[in-house]
């Protein structure tokens, strides 16, 4: 693949990475290197056609690459088919630069964010849950502090994925967190408080 056109802008990428679950999969290729279909089906409930389909898309697109491995241990059949990721991290522009990549990262996030969100908003929920969606009226400094405190959850975030892809082992997300913080370009009226509604106990 031609490396100037690695990133969003590029119609097979995009293919790719416009289903939440083969971003999933992806992610999870990048964390282990050398998984094999068997472990990725059970990681991801998914049944062998279903979990080819994708992984062979994520395949035309360049993203990963695949092996096969003979006389590999505990290995069904003769030869093992082996998964990897295209790069170790994602290249300069992957996600941003000319103005399709950055509406089709858009697109992204919002589908996640929409997946995360309705996790949350689910009546069944028991775990804990912390959530608050507002628009309010905040002085620069506040908009600043709340920008800070983002900062810090994000460097939380990015230690956890740092410490997963070091260890190499294939685990399953235990939190979803999504941080979310954008001045307006035009006013609204503020929202009334959700976080009676959502917010459970910690010793719930």
């Amino acid at each position: 693949m031609n490396p100037e056109k690695f990133c969003l802008s590029n119609a097979r990428v995009w293919k790719a990475l416009r289903s939440p679950l083969r971003l999933q999969l992806l992610e999870a290729i990048r964390a282990r290197p050398g998984i094999d279909a068997r472990a990725l089906s059970t990681a991801i409930e998914a049944s062998p056609p279903r979990l080819y389909y994708h992984l062979k898309i994520l395949l035309e697109s360049g993203l990963i690459v695949q092996s096969e491995e003979s006389d590999r241990q505990g290995s069904r059949g003769p030869a093992a088919v082996l998964y990897r990721p295209a790069f170790d991290r994602f290249p300069a522009g992957f996600f941003d630069g000319d103005p399709r990549t950055i509406a089709r990262r858009g697109k992204v996030m919002r589908e996640l964010a929409e997946l995360g969100l309705g996790y949350v908003a689910s009546e069944n929920m028991s775990a804990r849950i912390s959530a608050d969606f507002r628009h309010e009226t905040l002085h620069e400094q506040e908009i600043e502090a709340v920008f800070k405190h983002a900062a810090e959850i994000r460097r939380i975030i990015e230690n956890a994925r740092l410490r997963r892809h070091r260890e190499k082992v294939l685990v399953r997300a235990t939190a979803f967190v999504g941080v979310c913080v954008s001045t307006l370009e035009a006013p609204v009226l503020p929202d009334g408080p959700l976080e009676a509604e959502l917010a459970v106990p910690a010793e719930a």
